[in-house]
């Protein structure tokens, strides 16, 4: 039966910045004294003042009802929330810090909302590069070339104008259809690739663009989503099991703390684990610092410490990724305009 209601409860589920601002404002009316539930229904009559259909207000009305039923906090928000911040949350309620483990959703939000904004900045200059480069292509063959041609047969040109002309050529041709039919399934492989492709090949593949910006991507979350584990009370041991419990649709996370849980098994610590994996996952630096830290005392601070510093380093270093294949589209549009000219 269709349900609208789930429909917008959906939409509140990628709501990173509303989210953050309600577990924020819960922290703070429980710091000074309110129950959860109480200020869960403050917060949502303030929410419904916007008008029945507003999407916080549906989805605070959901949150209370199911708490209402006997629920615990973090159950009642598993429609609206991502699988990291359920356990924060779950380990929150378990160790009596809520408040602590809601200000830890807050800043797990935040940290991948900006992460996935650099994303987007630092790739869009080389996707747009790409789409110029296409555009150039088509231009040239479908209405510069025409022109020259009427004013003299390309048998008479030069041996680069006339290369340049049966490349435009091939542009008229199905061929063209052949080509963004392979770069269609090259970025569908690609994208089915970065999720599921794993063994020893891909190790080496995780050095280079898209996969390293994946691996830089989703290893600065899950670092700082360990950190939070771990901070909030969880042991490591069990927040890398809990975390492979939830990472199943992410085939290649799953083996990467599949391989750090053996070697946690078997002994050594975080640092070192992650060191024996020889994967590089999250990435080099951050698995040297551990290694370093890992037996010191007040680790589970020393590991928050370094998962929040993470993300800025993690961000940078994409964009030195994204720098890369930009370099690569200028050089193809320099190559292509300065063949023409």
């Amino acid at each position: 039966m269709f349900n609208f209601s789930n429909i917008l409860t959906k939409i509140a589920h990628y709501g990173f910045t509303s989210r953050s601002r309600f577990y924020r404002k819960l922290s703070t009316l429980m710091k000074n004294g309110k129950q959860l539930q109480v200020a869960i229904h403050d917060l949502q009559k303030r929410a419904a003042r916007k008008g029945s259909t507003d999407v916080e207000a549906i989805a605070l009305s959901e949150i209370l009802h199911r708490m209402q039923g006997g629920e615990s906090f973090a159950n009642s928000m598993q429609n609206f929330i991502t699988v990291n911040e359920r356990m924060v949350l779950d380990s929150g309620e378990e160790s009596g810090d809520l408040t602590n483990a809601l200000e830890l959703c807050a800043e797990i939000i935040e940290a991948s909302s900006n992460m996935r904004s650099n994303i987007i900045n630092a790739v869009a200059s080389p996707m747009f590069l790409v789409a110029l480069l296409i555009g150039v292509l088509i231009l040239l063959s479908r209405v510069v070339m025409p022109k020259l041609t009427a004013v003299l047969s390309p048998s008479k040109w030069d041996t680069t104008a006339r290369m340049l002309y049966e490349f435009t050529q091939i542009i008229n041709s199905p061929w063209l259809f052949l080509f963004f039919g392979i770069l269609f399934v090259a970025v569908v492989v690609i994208g089915f690739s970065l999720f599921y492709w794993t063994g020893t090949g891909r190790r080496y593949f995780d050095q280079i663009p898209p996969w390293s910006i994946f691996r830089l991507f989703v290893g600065s979350g899950w670092i700082l989503s360990l950190a939070s584990l771990v901070h909030s009370g969880e042991t490591i041991l069990n927040s890398l099991q809990n975390m492979q419990k939830v990472s199943g649709k992410n085939r290649w996370l799953n083996d990467r703390i599949n391989g750090v849980i053996f070697y946690y098994n078997s002994g050594l610590n975080l640092g070192e684990a992650l060191e024996a994996t020889e994967t590089d996952f999250p990435d080099k630096e951050i698995v040297d610092d551990l290694v370093t830290y890992a037996n010191m005392q007040g680790f589970d601070e020393i590991l928050y410490s370094l998962g929040r510093d993470w993300i800025k380093q993690g961000v940078e270093k994409i964009k030195i990724q994204a720098s890369l294949l930009n370099t690569v589209a200028i050089v193809l549009v320099g190559l292509v305009l300065g063949w023409f000219t």
